[in-house]
């Protein structure tokens, strides 16, 4: 194989490699496991959101508690003095006694907070259970889906492998200086291209004809550019 032919190779190699490239990002499961991640990670979020409300709302049932407990002692306290027999005045009496009503009234109204406070934890507590089920489900999902796009990726990353051996093993026939040419040559064009194909007459590179000299020159040399757009030519039957 010569040098033009070898250059060429390398080229539609080079070309091959970029589309193997892309492919990793057009596997199937790709999108979907962005997605899935993203939704898995606001979900956790608002597990932990739901989960530090929960803890603010066992601590109101702490404190309603502790009020509880302080409004019992001094209903037992009240209800001593009352039936105790340390009272000896009716006036006396009727205010212990509404003292007391008013303390027993004052338990009540908190023993019902309290129920509806432990009830809204309950709320928190099934709805932060079933976030965490559904949770666990979508992580199941992003695990399988994850494995089925490990596979196509090594597939995909075993292919560019075989296409970069074959490359390094024609660049190794061609000499240094040619390949820094082509190379160089590369960079100038913006599809990275610096060999175009000649066929009929045109460079298919810039669709243009090209002399009678270049055709001439380009039968019996390998470093016969284009005298249109600058690239190698490369006969093509």
């Amino acid at each position: 194989m010569g040098i033009i032919a070898c250059l060429w190779e390398i080229q539609n190699l080079n070309e091959n490699s970029l589309k193997i490239q892309q492919q990793m990002k057009s596997i199937p499961e790709y999108r979907e496991l962005k997605e899935l991640k993203t939704e898995i990670e606001t979900r956790q979020k608002e597990v932990h959101s739901l989960k530090k409300e929960l803890e603010l709302v066992k601590k109101d049932i702490g404190l309603e508690e502790e009020s509880l407990a302080a409004i019992k002692t001094k209903i037992e306290k009240a209800s001593n003095e009352l039936y105790g027999g340390q009272i000896s005045s009716s006036k006396e009496l009727e205010s212990a006694e509404k003292n007391l009503t008013k303390l027993r009234e004052q338990f009540s109204v908190v023993e019902e907070k309290i129920l509806i406070i432990m009830e809204n934890a309950d709320n928190y507590e099934e709805k932060i259970k079933n976030m965490i089920s559904s949770l666990e489900d979508r992580k199941h999902c992003f695990k399988d889906l994850n494995s089925r796009y490990k596979t196509a990726k090594e597939e995909i990353q075993s292919n560019l492998a075989e296409v970069a051996s074959r490359r390094d093993k024609l660049r190794a026939k061609v000499p240094p200086e040619e390949l820094d040419m082509y190379e160089n040559l590369c960079s100038r064009f913006k599809d990275g291209k610096g060999i175009a194909a000649l066929q009929g007459g045109i460079c298919l590179g810039c669709n243009m004809s090209v002399s009678f000299d270049i055709l001439k020159k380009v039968k019996i040399r390998h470093d016969v550019k284009c005298d249109n757009c600058g690239r190698l030519l490369i006969i093509m039957k």
